[in-house]
């Protein structure tokens, strides 16, 4: 077995670089340090494009762009699942879920209902209590916490099926 030495972790600007010049390459490894750094600028600059496409165009406008900016964000978050070992298919799964409950709750009348000014407790209640909306949203959190969880994990030491660890060698 061979000892391997652990290299220096990323400053942010590096990591910040290396997370916009990979941000669509699915293949490969991904550090913490570089997904996360490149995770919270890409988070900033999303929400406030998010904020002023809601304000200018409105909301329903918003909820199908707020997804095709994530798309954005996809390849550094598969990235990072490959190096700890893990498939894309988490995040993928976790990522539709995501854009048919944006997409299902900027289609239904009942959500739309929600944002005039004289929406009823019940409303609010009957809104919420949607099946579609309830699983959706269930499963979307299973999955998005599980990617969470498996972005902060360390990296795999020793190369596995998608390269070399870029924090080892």
């Amino acid at each position: 077995m061979s000892i391997l030495n652990k290299k220096p972790q990323l400053q942010a600007n590096e990591a910040i670089k290396l997370g916009f010049s990979r941000m669509f390459q699915l293949q490969g490894r991904s550090r913490r340090s570089e997904f996360w750094w490149f995770f919270m600028v890409f988070f900033v600059a999303q929400t406030a494009l998010s904020f002023l496409v809601t304000k200018l165009f409105g909301p329903v406008v918003a909820s199908f762009v707020s997804p095709l900016l994530w798309v954005f964000a996809y390849a550094a978050t598969v990235r990072r699942m490959h190096d700890v070992g893990q498939s894309h298919w988490i995040v993928t799964v976790s990522w539709v879920i995501n854009i048919f409950q944006n997409f299902y709750t900027a289609m239904n009348a009942k959500f739309t209902a929600l944002l005039s000014p004289g929406a009823t407790p019940e409303q609010i209640m009957e809104t919420f209590l949607d099946p579609f909306y309830l699983t959706a949203l269930l499963l979307g959190f299973i999955a998005q916490v599980a990617v969470v969880v498996f972005c902060l994990m360390d990296s795999k030491q020793e190369e596995n099926r998608y390269g070399k660890s870029p924090k080892y060698e």
